[in-house]
């Protein structure tokens, strides 16, 4: 997190809320769930630019499959938990 706060810092953000983005940490309540009216993500792009890296679309592509196959997995323990206990 450290690294985090500097590049905010770096940044002009001396509250480094870069770095509590970072960690998933809260900018509002502490035992409750945080509203937002507007939300943003970041993907980090490096492996694109990187020499011989994949093109955007592949990339993307296999971000989204993967993706797909954690939300498959989930759902499947979730399925068996629920037969087993019936």
């Amino acid at each position: 997190m450290e690294y985090w706060n500097a590049i905010a810092i770096r940044f002009g953000d001396s509250r480094g809320s870069l770095g509590r983005m970072r960690v998933n940490a809260t900018f509002s309540e502490s035992h409750a769930a945080d509203s937002a009216a507007c939300l943003w993500n970041a993907i980090d792009l490096t492996p694109v630019i990187a020499d011989n890296g994949p093109s955007l679309l592949d990339f993307t592509v296999s971000l989204v499959e993967r993706f797909c196959r954690d939300v498959r997995s989930r759902l499947v323990k979730m399925v068996d938990r629920k037969c087993k206990q019936e």
